[in-house]
C-alpha cells in the first residue's frame, strides 16, 4: 500500500493542533541536514555489511501478525506487541511465552497498547486504555494495574522511582488542557506531576510515536510541529538530534489551506513533511520521513562522519523496528513471498535483503514470520 493512499486514510484521524503557542523547535543537541548530508541511491550493495536471518517460532495456539512495536528486555530477547498479544522470545528466535493476555478480565488489555520496560527492566509496561498494566518481565505474569487520570494516551515510558511518562497527541476539542504532549506521573499514577515538550503547530501521529534505543533509553519521534528526536532515559527528557531539511521542509501551518486542514494537498506536496520512525545503534541513526507525494524515503545516518546514504520506499516495506549496539532488525511477515518477487519489485533495502536470503540458501517456511538484523557500514 502506497504511502499517499495510507496515509490519508490514518492522518484523517490524526489529532491537528491549530494555534497553539509553543516551543519555537529549537533544541540543545546536534542539527542533521539529511538532504546536504547524504546521497542517494537505489543500489544498497555497497552500504550493507552483514545481513543475519531470525525465524520467529509460531504454533497453532497463536497468530503473530505485524507487530506495532518491538523492544528487547535486560537479556536480550524480543517483546513483541501484535494484534493478537504480546510475546516473548529469544534472541535466535524461540517462543519464551505470552505477556498477559487479551480480554478485559483483571490482569488482561482489551488491545495491546504501547510497551515499555521499567528502569529496572524488571517489569513489561502495557499501556492499556487510561491506566498500565505491569508484567514481569521473565515469567509474563501480570503483577498491578496502575490508573492514569483521562485519556487519550499514545505512547508509555518509565520514569524514576516506578513512574510513568505518557504521550497525549492532543485532539482539538482538549487544546486548553493539553498544551503539553509529555507528561509524568508517580508510581500510583497520580499527577500530572510534571509535563514538557509544549504542542506548537499541529500532530501527526501513525501508531507508537516512540522506539527504544540501543541502549535501553526511548526515542521520541518528532512531533508537534518541531523537528526534534527526544530521548528519554532514567525518567529525563532531552532533545537529542533536530533535523534541517532546508527549503524542502514542510512550511509551519502547511497542513492548513484558507483556514481549513487540507490532507491532501500537505501529503501530495514537495515537502518533508515529518520524521515517522527512528532507530539507532552506537554510531548509526536510521530513520523514516514522509516525502514528496507521499512516499517513504529512508536515511542511515552516520553519527561520527555526519553523513550517511537514503533512498525512496514508495510501498513503505522497511519498515525497521528495533536495533541493538551494531545492527537494526527488520520485521516480515513472511519473507518468503519477497524471495518469489523480481528484484524491480522491491525497494531497495528488500532487495538487498533477498540477495543475501538466496545467497546464504535460508529457507524458511511459507508465512513464517522473521526478524532481519542488517549491519551497515560506510567505509571509505
Amino acid at each position: 500500500m502506497k504511502l499517499n493512499h495510507a496515509f490519508l486514510f490514518l492522518l484523517s484521524a490524526a489529532a491537528v493542533l491549530q494555534g497553539c503557542s509553543g516551543s519555537d523547535g529549537q533544541n540543545d543537541g546536534q542539527v542533521l541536514r539529511p538532504l546536504d548530508q547524504t546521497v542517494e541511491t537505489d543500489d544498497l550493495s555497497r552500504y550493507v555489511k552483514s545481513v543475519e536471518f531470525i525465524a520467529i517460532e509460531e504454533d497453532t495456539t497463536f497468530y503473530l501478525g505485524v507487530p506495532s512495536k518491538i523492544i528487547r528486555d535486560g537479556e536480550g530477547n524480543f517483546v513483541i506487541a501484535g494484534r493478537n498479544g504480546i510475546h516473548r522470545f529469544s534472541p535466535e528466535g524461540k517462543h519464551l511465552g505470552i505477556v498477559g493476555r487479551i480480554g478485559r478480565g483483571p490482569g488482561e488489555y482489551a488491545a495491546p497498547g504501547d510497551i515499555a520496560l521499567s528502569d529496572d527492566t524488571k517489569s513489561i509496561l502495557v499501556l492499556n486504555m487510561s491506566g498500565v498494566n505491569i508484567y514481569d518481565a521473565k515469567s509474563g505474569e501480570f503483577v498491578k494495574r496502575v490508573e492514569l487520570p483521562r485519556k487519550g494516551y499514545n505512547d508509555i515510558f518509565p520514569a524514576e522511582d516506578g513512574g510513568f511518562l505518557a504521550v497525549v497527541p492532543a485532539p482539538m476539542e482538549e487544546l486548553e488542557s493539553y498544551n503539553e504532549v509529555l507528561y509524568k506521573f508517580d508510581s500510583e499514577g497520580n499527577g500530572p506531576i510534571d509535563s514538557m515538550i509544549q504542542a506548537k503547530d499541529y500532530t501527526v501521529y501513525l501508531g507508537s510515536l516512540s522506539s527504544q534505543s540501543h541502549d535501553g533509553g526511548y526515542l521520541l519521534r518528532p512531533l508537534n510541529g518541531e523537528w526534534v528526536l527526544y530521548k528519554i532515559k532514567d525518567g529525563n527528557v532531552a532533545p537529542l538530534y533536530g533535523f534541517d531539511f532546508g527549503s524542502l521542509q514542510v512550511p509551519d501551518g502547511y497542513m492548513f489551506d484558507a483556514g481549513q486542514t487540507d490532507f491532501k494537498r500537505f501529503m501530495g506536496s514537495k515537502y518533508y513533511k515529518g520524521v515517522l520512525y527512528a532507530q539507532d545503534t552506537d554510531d548509526q541513526l536510521f530513520f523514516t520521513t514522509i516525502g514528496p507525494n507521499a512516499d517513504a524515503v529512508h536515511f542511515v545516518y552516520d553519527l561520527d562522519t555526519q553523513s550517511g546514504i537514503r533512498w525512496v520506499d514508495t510501498d513503505n516495506n522497511a519498515r525497521v523496528m528495533s536495533s541493538d549496539n551494531d545492527g537494526f532488525y527488520l520485521y516480515f511477515e513472511d519473507l518468503s513471498s519477497y524471495a518469489e518477487r523480481s528484484p524491480e519489485e522491491l525497494e531497495p533495502l528488500s532487495r538487498r535483503i533477498v540477495s543475501e536470503y538466496e545467497r546464504q540458501g535460508i529457507r524458511l517456511a511459507d508465512g513464517s514470520p522473521s526478524l532481519v538484523k542488517v549491519r551497515f557500514g560506510f567505509a571509505e
